[in-house]
């Protein structure tokens, strides 16, 4: 990923390697639709440095911010949504006031997916930056309290969505109330 993450920030080919050549042949396969990449790539390069500055993060002195910074980044949603957007024909820039509900859903997105890692990477040693769990927990010094406290961030970040949502369509709130709360609560 480092390899890949310098060639694409010196504007250079990408490596001649496994990572290198499926990147080349997604560009190529985009562009051989007819469809328009700089947005793409600018996504993808940003995701592939994220990537790279979070091994050199000091995960003893990480703090909140960095950590947010970087998982916005690593969890992959920007060039995922650019790519379907851009394949779609679909406007690139989000609308007006829509920037916080995207940070909202991205944080959602990462949060879920720490959630159901931290055991998997706590056990692999992975650094405490790439995960909401164990950099709470290096915080407070108590696991069940850093799961606790990601569950309650998580749910806090639905009701924001569901919220955000209900302007849109009335039967979504309902939905995403239900999804945010465990059963028979």
């Amino acid at each position: 990923m480092a390899q890949l993450a310098d060639c694409l920030q010196a504007g250079g080919p990408p490596p001649a390697t496994e990572l290198g050549a499926l990147y080349r042949s997604l560009i190529a396969d985009l562009h051989s639709q007819g469809v328009g990449t700089s947005r793409f790539q600018a996504d993808c390069t940003d995701l592939c440095a994220a990537v790279s500055a979070e091994a050199n993060i000091d995960p003893d002195t990480v703090d909140w911010e960095q950590f947010h910074a970087l998982r916005r980044m690593t969890i992959g949603n920007a060039p995922y949504i650019t790519h379907w957007r851009t394949i779609r024909g679909l406007d690139l820039n989000p609308a007006p006031g829509d920037e916080p509900l995207i940070d909202v859903a991205n944080q959602a997105v990462y949060l879920a997916n720490d959630l159901g890692s931290f055991a998997r990477e706590r056990a692999a040693g992975a650094p405490v930056s790439s995960d909401f769990v164990l950099l709470h927990a290096r915080d407070f010094g108590d696991l069940d309290r850093a799961v606790q406290a990601g569950v309650a961030r998580y749910r806090s970040l639905i009701d924001e969505l569901a919220k955000a949502t209900s302007d849109l369509a009335p039967s979504c709130t309902r939905t995403w109330t239900a999804m945010s709360r465990p059963p028979n609560t």
